[in-house]
């Protein structure tokens, strides 16, 4: 199947935890021959995002661009699927294939906190 051949090419060369874990979580089990390309989550969505530009699919095919996730992913790739919060917690988890985020960062709450502070008005 396309799913087969797409993440077995990536996983010839990348034999690290993170890529031997991806066959086990939720966007490679719940990938199906009817799932539209659309909603597909591979490798490559994460590390090789695709944009829309003048009406046009733009694949940026530079792999130092997503390389280290929590510098560079948050936005372009995993909020285009998950919220801030979900996103923030699940990159701080070491191998965000093999277990879901258990803990919650308190980082938006304390943005929210400092906003309302009298040092903001």
């Amino acid at each position: 199947s396309p799913r087969e051949i797409g993440v077995e090419s990536c996983l010839k060369c990348h034999d690290d935890e993170h890529s031997r874990a991806y066959k086990n979580s939720p966007h490679y089990t719940s990938w199906t021959d009817k799932t539209p390309e659309s909603a597909i989550v591979s490798c490559a969505t994460c590390h090789f995002p695709r944009t829309v530009i003048d009406k046009r699919i733009v694949v940026e095919h530079n792999p130092n661009f997503n390389l280290h996730p929590r510098q560079k992913m948050l936005k372009d790739v995993c909020m285009k699927c998950h919220g801030l919060g979900y996103s923030l917690d699940a990159l701080a988890v070491k191998n965000n294939f093999l277990e879901a985020p258990t803990k919650h960062l308190q980082s938006l709450e304390m943005v929210e906190k400092l906003g309302s502070s009298p040092l903001y008005e």
